[in-house]
């Protein structure tokens, strides 16, 4: 979310001579601190069909694996290639396809908040309950 309502649309005020230097050296730094966390994560959402609580339906697993694989999948086929061009040279008509299909990603990201959020309460709420 970082990206599409802080980062890209502050990309258009850049000059066509410094946007593929800033491109690359902000690209970089997406991938060590966002990518690199969000793998990590995605380890985790895997992990968790296996090793999850037993108040936390298999169902609401798969929702947020769904929630966490949509923006993945997202990112292979539409945002790389764009960002890959726009390595080259800025070119407005991407940067706006960039912004527009971002929320492929954002919207899931929601999904996938919620999602935790409820498995997080149940946790919370069973943890709360009385010990019979």
């Amino acid at each position: 979310m970082m990206d599409s309502f802080a980062m890209y649309h502050t990309w258009q005020f850049v000059g066509e001579a410094e946007f593929p230097l800033m491109h690359m050296e902000s690209g970089q730094r997406i991938v060590l601190f966002f990518v690199l966390p969000t793998v990590v994560m995605t380890i985790f959402q895997i992990l968790f069909f296996w090793h999850h609580p037993r108040i936390i339906s298999k169902t609401l697993v798969w929702i947020a694996f769904i929630c966490n694989v949509i923006p993945w999948l997202s990112s292979a086929l539409i945002q790389i290639p764009i960002q890959m061009k726009l390595d080259e040279r800025k070119d407005p008509a991407l940067l706006d396809w960039l912004i527009l299909s971002d929320w492929i990603r954002v919207i899931p990201g929601f999904g996938l908040a919620i999602t935790t959020l409820i498995m997080l309460k149940m946790i919370v709420n069973a943890s709360l309950q009385p010990k019979t």
